[in-house]
């Protein structure tokens, strides 16, 4: 008898094969697909068979973190959409029994690992998902998962919406919230939390004013909502109703000192530094490195990493290492938090910075000779080994051009100037390794191709790939086929000679607009393609979910995770 392949795929999975191989997880698009149909006629008995269904929900799971998302067809990804929707039509489904639990967890998890590219088709899974976080769970394990998983989810629904506008402007026009507000007051620990972060989500799809014929919530009318549910919160007290309000809901929705300072002045608790940088180390007298856990080996990692990298920056500018005038920033500190959700919340509350991004760097005023320079990173939380930082070397390399090149504070000079700052540090920090500049470059028509001109004059406004990989390249071409340009534009800058600044970059994009184009036309050669160089699975969005939200007693492990957890490594894994 021949076993079809998914089915021979799941006994494996059942076995416990899968979570003991050294070989890559392996499945094709058809196993796939039969997988679902498999779940999906199940589903359709009048007695599906439990234990098989589940596990066929925890194999697709799996796999959409052991295979890249964007790998399958849009049919194999809308195919899961069906077997959701039958699955939440059970009559089981919303039954207060651990297999429902278990369902529902399920329901929630795949409901955000594959959504559907249907904005109305979201919309229905949100209203189960909705309904399954309408009441607080009992305490039970099975339901604190799935309440939790289904927060999660319309949390992360949010966030897609952000940059969908008619995914936003539907749930805008829906009461989604209201029953998220309905619950705070009956909230508390760990759930309570939850609530207040998938609030601070809705907020940041809300207007500042609803139009008179589309009747929206606004920010302002959320804020006020939020602020009565917890006054009306029958065990807060005084200073844990403004705890929540200020770290769990201004924070998560980007809101920042000053906001505590103006419209929240009674709401507002800043949340003790010391927990969050309680160390410091010093590199030399000009660079200091604030932190809470980071190893000795690892301090002098960073410390060589940065020195190496401002070696590399006055070869390229030749700076002569001399600081350009009226300049005070003669010290750096560099914060480095522990993940994201640590920058997030003390970047916000007590450095004054917006945090919806991977770090910044801060120069301040320079001429001041009381100002301090600083730029914000954190560690890589989703990868353990190697210890590395993220954007460490970029930002460190702002605040060397700031130093050293390129004359006055951030926005001195009033245009012409991202490429050269954005690019600069790509240049620096990445060197010739540059994937996605080099797989973008490869997938862009050739008529397409924004001339130097373009490039130079580029603003924040143009996108990630004007802003950080064209300007790349277009470095990248002045390093390889006119370094002696680099010198005469850094001495422009440094002495805040703008219009030679000027005059040289339209000389540099006239005299060699066919030599860029060559250029480009040799970097194609270089293969950075999907077939050279296998991609890691997607993860959610490092971003999205908050390191303190984790409750101490929903452990991500082989049965409720969010990775890879057929991995021989068996470290739990908390952030998508």
């Amino acid at each position: 008898m021949t076993i079809p392949a998914f089915l021979l795929g799941l006994l494996l999975y059942q076995a416990g094969a899968f979570a003991r191989a050294a070989e890559p997880f392996q499945t094709t698009e058809a196993d796939f697909l039969s997988q679902i149909n498999h779940s999906i006629s199940q589903l359709q008995q009048s007695s599906a068979d439990t234990p098989s269904l589940e596990q066929e929900l925890h194999f697709l799971r799996d796999v959409s973190y052991q295979m890249s998302w964007h790998q399958l067809s849009s049919e194999s990804r809308q195919a899961v959409l069906p077997l959701l929707l039958q699955l939440s039509m059970h009559p089981d489904f919303f039954r207060p029994h651990p297999k429902a639990w278990r369902w529902q967890e399920q329901f929630s998890v795949l409901s955000y690992r594959y959504p559907p590219e249907e904005v109305a088709m979201r919309l229905e899974l949100l209203s189960t998902l909705s309904k399954i976080s309408s009441q607080l769970p009992n305490g039970q394990l099975a339901a604190d998962y799935a309440w939790w998983e289904a927060i999660r989810a319309q949390a992360f629904l949010a966030a897609d919406a952000r940059n969908q506008d008619d995914l936003k402007q539907l749930l805008n026009q829906s009461d989604w919230h209201k029953p998220i507000l309905v619950l705070v007051p009956q909230a508390s620990g760990w759930q309570l939390e939850h609530l207040l972060w998938l609030l601070a989500y809705q907020h940041l799809l809300l207007p500042e004013d609803a139009p008179e014929d589309a009747p929206e919530v606004t920010k302002d009318a959320l804020d006020n909502a939020v602020i009565a549910a917890l006054k009306s919160h029958p065990e807060l007290s005084e200073k844990e109703r403004k705890q929540l309000f200020s770290w769990r809901y201004l924070t998560n929705s980007f809101r920042v000192q000053d906001n505590c300072q103006q419209q929240f002045a009674d709401w507002c608790v800043l949340p003790p530094l010391e927990q969050a940088l309680p160390h410091q180390h010093l590199c030399h007298d000009g660079l200091v490195i604030r932190y809470r856990s980071i190893s000795n080996k690892q301090l002098q990692q960073l410390c060589l990493q940065m020195m190496a990298q401002e070696d590399d920056f006055h070869q390229l500018l030749k700076t002569g290492r001399e600081p350009v005038a009226n300049d005070w920033n003669e010290r750096l500190e560099v914060i480095i938090f522990d993940d994201y959700s640590d920058y997030n919340l003390y970047g916000a509350l007590h450095f004054n910075i917006r945090t919806n991004n991977g770090g910044m760097y801060i120069e301040g005023s320079p001429s001041d000779p009381d100002n301090q320079a600083r730029f914000f990173a954190f560690q890589k939380f989703w990868q353990p080994e190697p210890f590395a930082v993220w954007n460490l070397e970029h930002e460190y390399i702002h605040y060397l051009d700031g130093r050293y090149a390129s004359y006055g504070p951030f926005g001195h000079f009033p245009s012409h100037k991202v490429w050269w700052s954005e690019g600069l540090a790509e240049l620096i920090s990445m060197g010739e390794q540059n994937p996605k500049a080099i797989r973008m470059l490869e997938e862009t028509p050739a008529e397409e191709i924004p001339s130097l001109n373009t490039i130079f004059a580029a603003s924040y406004q143009d996108g990630l790939d004007m802003t950080y990989r064209w300007s790349y390249l277009a470095w990248r071409f002045l390093q390889s086929e006119l370094p002696e340009r680099i010198p005469e534009l850094t001495r422009a800058l440094r002495t805040d000679f703008f219009a030679g600044y000027l005059r040289q970059l339209e000389q540099v994009a006239e005299l060699h607009l066919d030599g860029f184009h060559a250029f480009l036309q040799d970097q194609r050669k270089q293969s950075f393609s999907d077939t050279a160089k296998p991609q890691e699975p997607p993860i959610l969005g490092r971003y999205l979910y908050r390191s303190y939200l984790q409750p101490a007693h929903l452990p991500v492990n082989a049965r409720h995770f969010h990775r890879l957890s057929l991995s021989t490594d068996t470290k739990d894994q908390t952030n998508d």
